[in-house]
């Protein structure tokens, strides 16, 4: 996803210009977690990821002088147990309907909104679907 929608914008930057693009999608239990779009949907989609842990996928993709540097950077989210009333405070505090997993860490969904137990991974930037040191070492190979 993340090669196809740089490449889609291609033929609207100028010759030189380097293009970035990322998606994240995420798992558990085999199964892919989705952006909930509804209130309800992302209340039923906590509740399930309530004391487990999920993983968060991203690809990204940079380009420069007709070629493509990519990598994949994997996250570990372990989700507090919580309740109905928990998740149902913070959706409707929140609305995270566009998102990946229903929640973000820009929300203070950590210590603060008592959902998130722990992560492993790159940072909290990786979480959020961009991770500025992956995407610091694909630009460093752009310009060597």
């Amino acid at each position: 996803m993340a090669r196809a929608k740089a490449e889609s914008v291609l033929d609207r930057v100028p010759d030189g210009s380097i293009v970035v693009a990322a998606d994240q999608l995420g798992v558990m239990r085999g199964a892919l977690l989705h952006q909930p779009g509804s209130v309800e949907r992302a209340i039923e989609q906590l509740l399930g990821m309530s004391g487990a842990t999920h993983l968060l996928v991203n690809g990204i993709v940079v380009g420069c002088d007709g070629r493509w540097n990519s990598a994949v950077d994997v996250h570990r989210v372990t989700m507090r147990t919580f309740d109905r009333a928990v998740a149902r405070t913070y959706v409707e505090a929140y609305l995270p309907l566009d998102t990946v997993g229903g929640y973000r860490l820009e929300d203070d969904a950590g210590e603060g909104a008592g959902l998130i137990e722990s992560v492993e991974g790159s940072g909290a930037d990786g979480v959020m679907g961009l991770p500025i040191a992956v995407l610091r070492e694909l630009l460093a190979r752009c310009c060597t």
